[in-house]
């Protein structure tokens, strides 16, 4: 079918629905909702935007339209990759017909001013958690078709805080639950190597979570975890923002949560801000 419109494209989404879905995508229906039709509301709510502003878009008014809200929607609709490229061409024309937006490389100059920026910021801090903090902070100006981002910073061994999320509360809770999860009945030796992976082991270093989670022993429970709390379709890029001497050390990585598969240049774009974050703390 050809579509002529965004909106039009999301209302036929929307009401293909079955009344008696009890999620959206990764998302639960409330159970007051089940077994009635999915509504405006109701997947406002979910993608975190206003009712009269979802409206709108299915009115196929002009709006400012962000690449992260188009993939809340996509989850939230359970879309299939041709139909997400169709959301996408319709919504966001001015990426090509040929190029997923899941896909499209940040080019060097929308990275470039947030990396000078971060730059000054971090060469200005004057302690670890403010350039935990402006380190995180770029990374959520730079990645911002992301959901999520964040410092991790391991205390002892087998003992991690997070001194720095962002996203709200609803990440915040969701990372801490997913932790909690993760490590109960671990030793402190698993939870490093959990944590750590014994893949990144220098400033800078920059790996996927296929590539993380390869080689690691506690593999098939880091998957099941993070498919229980929904995040089985999400994919994350980890770097090493400091290490002294290895893993014996503190290390401090930062993640960034997408729906998306990271390009070599988003790798680059985050090993850069790693290294600079590095200078910053030594």
């Amino acid at each position: 079918m050809d579509w002529l419109s965004a909106g039009a494209f999301l209302k036929e989404q929307r009401r293909q629905i079955p009344r008696d879905s009890a999620s959206l995508g990764r998302y639960v229906r409330l159970p007051a909702r089940r077994g009635k039709a999915v509504t405006q509301e109701e997947l406002a709510e979910i993608i975190g935007v206003s009712r009269v502003w979802y409206a709108m878009l299915e009115s196929g008014a002009a709006l400012n339209t962000s690449p992260r809200v188009l993939a809340r929607l996509a989850d939230a609709l359970d879309l299939s990759a041709d139909d997400r490229k169709m959301l996408f061409k319709l919504a966001l024309p001015e990426f090509s017909a040929t190029a997923s937006a899941f896909t499209v490389a940040k080019n060097l100059s929308s990275a470039v001013v947030p990396l000078r920026t971060a730059a000054r910021r971090l060469w200005s801090a004057t302690s670890e958690a403010e350039i935990l903090s402006e380190a995180a902070e770029a990374i959520n100006t730079i990645f911002d078709d992301s959901d999520f981002s964040g410092a991790f910073k391991r205390v002892q061994p087998g003992v991690w805080d997070f001194p720095i999320i962002l996203g709200g509360n609803t990440y915040s809770n969701a990372i801490a639950e997913l932790h909690h999860n993760l490590i109960v009945g671990m030793t402190p030796e698993q939870i490093d190597e959990t944590m750590l992976y014994g893949v990144l082991t220098q400033p800078g270093q920059v790996g996927t979570r296929h590539e993380l989670h390869r080689s690691v022993s506690q593999k098939d429970r880091i998957n099941r975890t993070f498919a229980s709390m929904g995040f089985e379709s999400t994919n994350f890029i980890d770097a090493h923002v400091k290490s002294r001497g290895g893993r014996e050390a503190t290390i401090f990585a930062t993640y960034v949560y997408g729906t998306r598969d990271f390009t070599e240049f988003d790798r680059a774009v985050m090993g850069a801000l790693a290294d600079l974050a590095s200078l910053a703390l030594s």
